[in-house]
């Protein structure tokens, strides 16, 4: 049997230890169950090449939906969006305002496109590079702080309030380098850990428990370091790390990776059109479909920039 989002379909029989599915939907991921007449028992596996991601913006009213204007934030406030993720029929999206260094959380429904709610600002200085969502505990958790005074807040995902934050240090002896912060998080609902990427050149992933505790790092392959880090996805066996253009690199990319490093492929994203160049945030999975989404600053003139925000669906 095979599974991808909350569908199970039949994908064959066979008599033997192995099985070859075709078909399949590069980047997607599929979960399988094998029964047998004694058990049944369940894996995942990802089908990824290096490819060009095709994206659907989505609209709403026949306008573009914009995350910013959607949650009612003013322009040059929090205007910026940062990490999401998402639950069933929910996603939620960090606001960012660069000038008090602090986010909102906004929460929108999928099938309606409606903002249902929009967080009061995080008491952390936060940055809130990435968002991810804890079915278990019913609780979003948000980067915030920089360098090695990393910390992360926890959030009530029905009130959208802060609850408390934790802080990270760690021990350089368990990475084997020197501790430079956090860039992303992820909760991997399947395997219910967090995979942590760590900032800095180690090109390091931490793994922790449910409970925010050390289990193992892992060194991962084929970092673009030249590319800015973003948001970091997990799900299964696999992670999707988010990066976008820096520089002279006018692109957007996805890397899928196993966790315990090993590269899979690569996903680019495109950057924009007519030069204005889009920064992919962000992606996350929910009911069979990839959702991006991207910030845009176009300077008009000096000193004066058209900031959007806008939310894709993605293919690959």
């Amino acid at each position: 049997m095979r599974k991808s989002g909350d569908s199970w379909i039949q994908a064959g029989e066979t008599s033997s230890n192995e099985f070859t599915d075709t078909g399949l939907k590069p980047g997607y991921i599929y979960t399988y169950r094998i029964d047998t007449d004694v058990s049944s028992s369940e894996a995942s596996a990802v089908v990824i090449t290096s490819k060009t991601a095709r994206l659907s913006m989505i609209s709403k009213g026949g306008k573009r939906f914009d995350i910013r204007i959607a949650a009612g934030q003013s322009m040059y406030g929090y205007d910026t969006v940062q990490g999401a993720c998402s639950y069933k029929e929910y996603a939620y999206f960090a606001l960012y305002n660069r000038k008090k260094e602090r986010i909102k959380i906004a929460k929108v429904n999928l099938g309606t496109m409606k903002v249902v709610k929009v967080s009061k600002p995080l008491k952390s200085r936060c940055h809130g590079n990435t968002l991810t969502y804890n079915p278990r505990t019913n609780r979003i958790i948000a980067c915030c702080g920089k360098g090695g005074k990393t910390k992360i807040a926890i959030i009530n995902a029905s009130t959208l309030k802060q609850l408390y934050t934790k802080s990270f240090k760690i021990s350089s002896r368990f990475i084997g380098g020197r501790f430079k912060g956090v860039s992303a998080l992820a909760y991997n609902r399947k395997k219910d850990i967090y995979v942590m990427k760590l900032s800095g050149s180690e090109n390091k992933i931490v793994l922790l428990d449910r409970n925010f505790k050390l289990k193992k790092y892992v060194k991962i392959q084929g970092n673009r370091s030249y590319l800015l880090p973003q948001g970091l996805y997990s799900e299964g066996d696999y992670m999707y790390d988010v990066q976008s253009f820096k520089g002279k690199h006018k692109y957007n990319l996805i890397t899928v990776r196993k966790l315990d490093g090993s590269l899979i492929g690569r996903i680019t994203v495109p950057s924009g059109t007519s030069g204005q160049l889009f920064e992919l945030e962000n992606i996350f999975f929910e009911g069979n479909k990839w959702y991006v989404s991207f910030y845009r600053a176009h300077v008009r003139k000096k000193g004066d920039r058209d900031r959007k925000n806008y939310l894709y669906v993605a293919e690959w």
